[in-house]
């Protein structure tokens, strides 16, 4: 069964970064069952600030999630229309908004439809990677993707607006803080060597974290070429996203509730 992680975080935690990463770490595996690659989807559901111009800066046709939501209903004729790929990694799918779209471009799809779109995803992808908005505000794609996430991968940052937007989020049950579920990560989004910041207090203030990103200045240059799709050369960056995939893809399966 294939599974679905979602990706979430306060605003520029580096959930899209994060998320792009390992999604193209685990599209480098291959299923031990069937001795062929994993296929991933990589699905944003931010539609106020849309991932994909981001992403894929210098496309100049883009398609958009938006169409395959619009659309009567949902199948994998209609997500393939809509989704983005890479030369490199054909066994990968991007699926998101692209620019000028947002919440009053097109009908926002009801609870059933975003739930129709991830039954229909996990028929075709292994992993269901979910590169989360970072407020619920009636995003039904977020809702849907967090109620059935196997694994929450949650981003934290070290300013105190970072620290701000945990203790004041009003939907903890739902991001799972507390629970098997979560793999939480420290992401360090700039140089902090030369900064006094007392990580160690504010990683005990979040209660602990499974993984540290560290800083990795390659990352802004990938933005600016439009490659962060593409693997970073940062040896220490990649071997935290190789071991965040180890968990992701070998940790036994438990239900939500579980």
């Amino acid at each position: 069964m294939s599974k679905i992680i979602a990706f979430c975080g306060c605003p520029n935690s580096g959930k899209t970064v994060t998320s792009l990463k390992v999604a193209r770490e685990l599209a480098k595996r291959k299923n031990p069952e069937t001795g062929e690659l994993y296929n991933v989807a990589y699905v944003s559901t931010n539609y106020t600030v849309p991932a994909l111009p981001s992403i894929f800066p210098c496309r100049k046709m883009m398609r958009s999630l938006s169409n395959c939501l619009t659309d009567a209903e949902i199948n994998q004729t209609n997500i393939f229309a809509s989704a983005m790929t890479i030369d490199t990694a054909s066994n990968i799918i991007y699926l998101g908004f692209k620019d000028g779209e947002n919440s009053s471009s097109f009908p926002l799809p009801p609870y059933k439809k975003a739930e129709s779109l991830f039954l229909h995803l996990r028929q075709i992808a292994d992993f269901i990677i979910v590169d989360c908005d970072s407020y619920i505000n009636d995003n039904m794609l977020l809702e849907c993707a967090l109620s059935s996430a196997n694994r929450i991968v949650y981003l934290f940052g070290y300013s105190l607006k970072d620290i701000s937007y945990v203790s004041s989020l009003k939907e903890k049950a739902k991001y799972r803080l507390d629970s098997y579920h979560t793999i939480r990560c420290v992401n360090h989004r700039e140089d902090i060597s030369k900064l006094n910041i007392p990580i160690a207090s504010i990683i005990n203030k979040y209660g602990g974290v499974d993984y540290t990103l560290p800083f990795n200045k390659e990352i802004r240059q990938q933005e600016l070429e439009g490659n962060l799709a593409y693997d970073t050369k940062h040896k220490k960056y990649a071997k935290v996203i190789s071991g965040m995939a180890d968990k992701i893809e070998n940790e036994e399966e438990k239900t939500v509730d579980g």
